[in-house]
């Protein structure tokens, strides 16, 4: 699902062997609860590939990237 725009961007929402699929990368957790892109060498990013857009999108978007989590709040999560 793609969520509504908010300034110059949006969510996407969905899960996550779905992204991966769409998107032809693998995801992972990392450490402070941070969602990462990995490549086939291993090498972990907070933001996917240009290159693993559609073509068609490529020209439409800068960047697609994954927040950190906050770092300030309740701990016990």
């Amino acid at each position: 699902m793609i969520g509504e725009s908010s300034g110059n961007s949006f969510s996407i929402t969905a899960p996550v062997r779905t992204f991966e699929r769409i998107f032809g990368t693998r995801l992972r957790a990392a450490s402070g609860g941070a969602i990462e892109s990995v490549d086939a060498s291993g090498r972990a990013s907070l933001e996917l590939p240009g290159s693993k857009l559609p073509k068609d999108l490529s020209p439409l978007i800068e960047s697609v990237t994954f927040g950190r989590p906050p770092d300030f709040g309740p701990t016990s999560w």
